[in-house]
């Protein structure tokens, strides 16, 4: 549990908001490279490790901001991460789309087929802001089974809730009075979409809100890090402190084989 220290500031600060994102070493050279120009141009690389196991996470900026917190832990255990990352583009074929997107959308899937990384991390779920009607993104058990048949293990990652209003700016208002709270029951389904798509030794889910949002309510400050960036993203500073948690997790599944 995170110990607020006494009169610490919150980070990230305001003026460090915009640049508290998750960003990976370099873009994909070499082997990493896609073939699909819409694909080479979202994806980025940690520094390669020869022979070393491969995590490979494709999405949006939800799939960008967990990978915030798995990063610690791959660069930890010495494993090669890369990510096809499009903002405001879902990976799961039935969800609405521009043609990029679409386009995106089958060069990654293609790519996490031929690249059979060891690990590959969707987000799971799509949430509904200041709803409870978060559900599997439309069609995503497709590139599932293909990624899957490709001898990769596939971890879903249920999204964090989503609000009709900027938590962090919130935050900064309301001080000291508070006001910002909001139920998790209020945004997310009672139980994760996601763990219906879980197969053994092949999907698995993993669901850190009760990280997210301590003891079923989500705030905008725990501890003194700021939880979320604006009003459906997660801090980096803040996804970096789940680390030990998504360890945890992944310490749980048969096959990955964290140190």
């Amino acid at each position: 549990a995170t110990r607020a220290t006494v009169d610490a500031p919150v980070v990230p600060s305001s003026t460090r908001l915009a640049s508290d994102w998750v960003e990976l070493d370099s873009p994909c050279a070499g082997t990493f490279r896609p073939a699909g120009v819409e694909a080479a141009a979202s994806c980025v690389q940690t520094d390669p490790i020869a022979d070393a196991p491969m995590f490979l996470v494709i999405g949006d900026s939800h799939a960008q901001q967990w990978l915030g917190a798995v990063l610690p832990i791959l660069r930890e255990e010495g494993w090669n991460a890369v990510a096809l990352l499009k903002g405001g583009c879902a990976f799961a074929p039935e969800e609405e789309a521009s043609e990029a997107c679409a386009t995106w959308r089958e060069q990654a899937e293609d790519y996490a087929v031929a690249l059979a990384a060891d690990v590959v991390m969707l987000v799971g779920t799509k949430a509904v802001p200041m709803s409870p009607d978060e559900r599997v993104p439309f069609g995503l058990e497709h590139p599932i089974d293909s990624i899957v048949q490709s001898g990769s293990q596939v971890i879903l990652i249920r999204d964090n809730p989503r609000f009709d209003f900027d938590m962090y700016r919130c935050w900064e208002e309301s001080e000291p009075e508070g006001g910002c709270e909001v139920e998790v029951s209020a945004v997310l389904a009672e139980d994760d979409p996601a763990a219906d798509l879980a197969r053994e030794g092949a999907v698995y889910s993993i669901d850190l809100t009760e990280f997210v949002c301590p003891d079923g309510v989500c705030m905008p400050v725990v501890g003194n890090v700021a939880v979320f960036l604006d009003d459906n993203h997660l801090s980096a500073s803040y996804a970096a402190s789940l680390s030990p948690a998504v360890a945890a997790a992944l310490r749980t599944i048969p096959g990955i084989p964290l140190g």
